[in-house]
């Protein structure tokens, strides 16, 4: 069972993302978010110590938000590469669910960063490499033997990871974008490129 510390940091992580899409990074305050939560405002910084801290935190939330539900759905005991495939799709509709958070991550990303830069740039580091390292882990026993040989698995699950970040930049900029077909051609591309 949560502590009542992580169901608050919960709680005002929750209702502070619908103020930073709302508004934006610029735009939002310490002030919005407390009377969004109804605390005080000493309360608010009790939890985080500044607008950047509680930002960062919601971003590494959707981060491991949907590395959550990826491995999840990893786990099941499916052929790996029908399971690829689910695993694409499943990245791209959590993409598309939290659509309105990316726009305003991407539209607003050099004023979040430059506020830390070197702390931001490590913290996503840390995570796409968790990323990759998981997906070349999770792919190493499907990629053709000369690829594999050639390329190593990592430099293979690098490709997918960076294809498929492609079509989320795509489904934040674009209104209209069929993910079935992306992610479709994404399956079939390396299935027929990399995979035994």
């Amino acid at each position: 069972m949560k502590k009542k510390e992580e169901m608050m940091q919960d709680f005002i992580l929750e209702r502070s993302e619908s103020i930073f899409i709302r508004k934006g990074y610029r735009n939002t305050s310490m002030d919005h978010v407390a009377r969004a939560c109804e605390i005080s405002k000493p309360t608010l910084y009790r939890y985080f110590d500044s607008k950047y801290e509680l930002f960062m935190a919601l971003y590494m939330r959707y981060q491991d938000w949907q590395f959550g539900r990826i491995r999840e759905a990893a786990a099941q005991d499916k052929d790996r590469k029908q399971l690829l495939a689910e695993l694409i799709g499943l990245t791209l509709n959590l993409a598309e669910e939290k659509k309105d958070f990316l726009k305003m991550v991407l539209r607003e990303f050099h004023q979040i960063i430059h506020q830390n830069i070197d702390r931001h740039f490590k913290s996503h580091l840390r995570s796409h490499n968790e990323m990759i390292d998981w997906l070349a882990d999770f792919l190493d026993g499907i990629i053709h033997p000369d690829i594999k040989a050639r390329c190593g698995s990592r430099m293979v699950a690098h490709t997918i990871f960076n294809m498929i970040q492609g079509v989320i930049m795509d489904i934040i900029m674009e209104d209209d974008i069929d993910l079935a077909q992306q992610r479709d051609f994404i399956v079939h591309f390396v299935r027929r490129g990399a995979l035994s």
